[in-house]
């Protein structure tokens, strides 16, 4: 099969993060299995028309003043002469499909990373969080569209089936009037090869390369340092947590980069307070994976979730066979099981996170059942290698379609 990705903004350094990681990972694999691939994005600066990551071909198009140069889209797609093209975008694409419609040959597969903000994703934001909501600004135009358009588009001829990330999703395009069959619920993976549990003794020897004592509990929170992300809710319960356990230690993975906030008053917080641990800058993946060996348990107590439906952060913990305290935002409580694969918090309770964090460092026997059933539960639903076969499987139903 001749499969051709769309994905805009791609390369390098993006297919670390989502959608990008979801494209490549995926792509790779199709590669590997011996079909024909190639990505197509949008012109960048700094990256030239053609490029080429793990022997996967990558173009660019041409960008008119506010959209992608239709004839220059039209003609790549041709000249690679595609059976599908998977385009991954948002709500926005079906500005696209309909521009195209009389001209585009091609049977599109479309994959939604994200689609709204939906009312309960609000729920719990505060007055303070307005400056860092503005650079979800697309999200934000993303909910702006009217249903119509999206249902108009989703039902061009050429979009012969649909690919969300979530089952709320799929329940939204029901909703304004997509049939059920056009859609499939196909989430995000993991590399359960490469991100799998320690040995006690490896994970001693990680925490003496890392400098941690042997007998510090770690609690590990990585990604941007925000309070949307629920990073002051958990620097503000550490001192309840000490008090119950005082060998724990919080190590704060917070990254930074030019699209992602972090909250100077977080940073000072957290350097303030006994028993954690800051890291900031730009961090290397391989690093997350060393401390992800190391922790004892992983928080990730989102009070907005405005990415994708399906968060990696979550699945990477899961993988690793960590219990993950995180909460009901967005469509995580579709990835986890309270109590069973993970434990479930209210946004923005302060007592929560701490009873749960506490519960889970002072029983070990609970915290590594619910750390082996979450690892199985990605193992079996969330490894690349299964969402890859899923996913050519709609393609092969999208092809074969009329």
């Amino acid at each position: 099969m001749r499969i051709a990705f769309f994905c805009e903004g791609f390369c390098r350094s993006s297919s670390i993060a989502q959608p990008w990681r979801h494209v490549y990972e995926t792509a790779k694999r199709m590669n590997l299995l011996g079909h024909t691939v190639c990505i197509f994005s949008d012109e960048m600066n700094g990256h030239s028309k053609t490029d080429e990551i793990d022997g996967i071909a990558i173009y660019r198009i041409k960008k008119g003043k506010l959209l992608l140069d239709s004839e220059d889209l039209l003609r790549s797609f041709d000249k690679f002469d595609a059976d599908i093209v998977n385009w991954h975008s948002g709500p926005l694409s079906t500005i696209y499909f309909q521009r195209l419609r009389k001209k585009l040959r091609n049977k599109i597969v479309w994959n939604v990373h994200h689609g709204k903000i939906f009312r309960e994703d609000l729920k719990y934001i505060k007055i303070s969080d307005i400056y860092q909501i503005q650079k979800f600004w697309t999200t934000f135009l993303y909910t702006l569209v009217p249903p119509f358009i999206i249902r108009n588009g989703a039902n061009t001829p050429q979009v012969r089936q649909i690919i969300t990330l979530s089952e709320r999703l799929k329940r939204y395009f029901k909703q304004i009037g997509v049939q059920s069959k056009k859609v499939s619920v196909i989430p995000s993976g993991v590399d359960t090869k490469v991100l799998r549990p320690l040995s006690m003794s490896d994970m001693l020897d990680q925490k003496t390369s890392l400098g941690v004592k042997n007998n510090n509990q770690i609690i590990l929170f990585f990604g941007p340092l925000s309070s949307l992300r629920g990073a002051d809710i958990l620097i503000s319960a550490m001192p309840k947590i000490l008090r119950k356990v005082p060998s724990a230690k919080l190590v704060l993975l917070a990254r930074k980069s030019y699209k992602d906030t972090t909250d100077g008053r977080l940073e000072s917080a957290a350097r303030k307070q006994p028993g954690i641990k800051l890291l900031n800058g730009t961090i290397e993946h391989s690093l997350v994976t060393r401390y992800l060996g190391i922790a004892n348990i992983v928080v990730l107590p989102f009070r907005f979730w405005p990415y994708t439906e399906c968060p990696l952060t979550v699945l990477e913990a899961m993988a690793m066979a960590k219990p993950v305290v995180t909460t009901y935002s967005g469509s995580i409580q579709e990835i986890i099981k309270n109590g069973e694969t993970g434990i479930l918090i209210s946004p923005g309770d302060s007592n929560q996170l701490s009873q749960a964090t506490t519960k889970l460092l002072t029983n070990k026997d609970l915290s590594e059942e619910i750390g082996q059933r979450a690892r199985k539960y990605v193992e079996a639903t969330h490894d690349w290698d299964h969402i890859t076969r899923l996913t050519l499987g709609v393609f092969e139903k999208a092809a074969d379609a009329p």
